[in-house]
């Protein structure tokens, strides 16, 4: 056993320990990636079901218009109006007790996730609101063509990145995610 030790210390078998090593000699930097392990999965879970649950309202409260809309931006309204982190709070001291610590964590992720799709179907309303005041838009309806041919949806999706560029901060995509995935669209083109 290494007692206490500062980081880039020595270890006595010629590597070095980065972050250190607790009081007991166990190494910081492989105790905190064994703890990272949990966040590192539920986080993208978490980030990905609040694009598609804000991909979808957004697209129906865009799209088909009426009480549709109308009830979706009460939804979202109400959600943004409630102050987060107490919201949070409450929803998570709602968990059950006996949970383990990895369904309690799961059960935050679905709360966050629930919580955090009103910035992007915003967004995606907006954008789609936007196209159908489009010129084509307009003459098409003139022309008492159906919604469905004119293909709206089609058009939101013409640049995938855009979508990825109007999510709000906190689900947000590093950038580095962004080219792996702008990349595979651009192979399956």
């Amino acid at each position: 056993v290494v007692p206490f030790q500062a980081p880039f210390a020595a270890a006595p078998d010629g590597g070095i320990f980065l972050l250190g090593t607790d009081q007991l000699g166990r190494d910081i930097l492989s105790r905190v990636m064994w703890g990272a392990r949990t966040v590192l999965f539920f986080a993208p879970i978490a980030t990905f079901s609040a694009y598609v649950v804000g991909i979808v309202m957004g697209l129906a409260a865009g799209y088909l218009g009426g009480w549709v809309d109308d009830v979706a931006q009460r939804m979202i309204e109400v959600l943004r109006s409630l102050p987060e982190l107490p919201l949070w709070m409450a929803l998570s001291a709602a968990l059950p007790v006996v949970w383990s610590p990895l369904l309690i964590y799961f059960g935050l992720t679905i709360i966050l996730a629930l919580l955090g799709w009103t910035g992007l179907a915003r967004a995606v309303r907006s954008k789609l609101l936007a196209l159908r005041e489009e010129d084509f838009c307009v003459a098409a309806q003139l022309l008492k063509v159906e919604l469905q041919r004119i293909g709206l949806v089609n058009r939101v999706f013409e640049d995938p990145e855009e979508l990825l560029d109007i999510a709000p901060p906190d689900l947000s995509v590093p950038y580095d995610v962004r080219e792996v995935i702008a990349r595979v669209l651009d192979d399956s083109e």
